[in-house]
């Protein structure tokens, strides 16, 4: 989006809105963007979903999220040293990022670096103004304790993590 540029939309029931902050309008653009990824990723289609990320990153290059979850996928497909790689750009910026935290969780754990991995998904359970009781962050968590040898603690974890969520509702 270019400054000035107008952005209308409407939401059903909803009076349509015109938005002139150019932030706004590629906050809400590239929100959209990392939902499609994400929508393709949780569905199984890892490539496309990295092929997709790879487009965005051509238009917004240095936004966090997209480099943390490009290297989510980069993982998953086996491309460890450009995910190392955009990991190391997220964490120069901001290194409590938890997407990116649980990425290099990922990235250890594949790797065989347990200790690593345990070391990230706690850090990750502790980034500022995120539930460190994620159901997906307790499981990988867990999985890497348990692969440590340290099943009581992954149990606890597990069990604390259900009584959370059971508590919030």
């Amino acid at each position: 989006p270019c400054p000035g540029r107008r952005q209308s939309c409407a939401w059903p029931g909803h009076e349509e809105v015109t938005v002139t902050d150019p932030q706004l309008v590629a906050r809400a653009l590239v929100g959209d963007a990392l939902v499609r990824v994400k929508l393709l990723r949780n569905r199984g289609h890892v490539r496309e979903a990295l092929a997709l990320a790879e487009r965005h990153a051509l238009s917004w290059p240095r936004q966090l999220a997209l480099k943390a979850l490009r290297a989510d996928l980069l993982v998953r497909v086996r491309r460890f040293d450009e995910a190392r790689a955009l990991l190391a750009e997220v964490f120069a910026e901001n290194p409590a990022h938890q997407s990116a935290l649980i990425a290099l969780g990922d990235l250890s754990s594949v790797t065989g670096r347990l200790e690593a991995a345990d070391g990230a998904y706690r850090a990750a359970a502790q980034a500022p103004g995120v539930l460190g009781d994620a159901p997906h962050l307790v499981r990988r968590h867990a999985r890497v304790l348990s692969r440590l040898g340290r099943a009581d603690e992954a149990l606890a974890m597990l069990d604390r993590g259900i009584a959370a969520r059971l508590e919030r509702g």
